[in-house]
């Protein structure tokens, strides 16, 4: 189950609880998911390291996970 990708309600149960920043924002874990193995991988874990590969396969390349939620502005309307 590690190397699944989450939903968007475990994504929500992920969020650090913490004090929330100016809007109620609060801050989320940055994930990254190696592409060989298909694990997901903390940023904590992969700064720990000199060197930038995955812990579980060795392997280099990774992908930055994004919240499920998140999308792109298309336009933004001037008032």
């Amino acid at each position: 189950m590690a190397g699944e990708p989450l939903g968007w309600d475990e994504y929500q149960a992920e969020a650090v609880e913490t004090e929330a920043l100016p809007y109620g924002i609060r801050p989320r874990p940055v994930k990254y998911y190696c592409l060989r193995c298909g694990r997901e991988v903390l940023k904590e874990e992969l700064e720990a390291r000199p060197v930038l590969y995955c812990p579980y396969c060795g392997f280099r390349i990774f992908i930055k996970m994004r919240d499920p939620a998140s999308g792109y502005i298309r336009r933004v309307y001037a008032v």
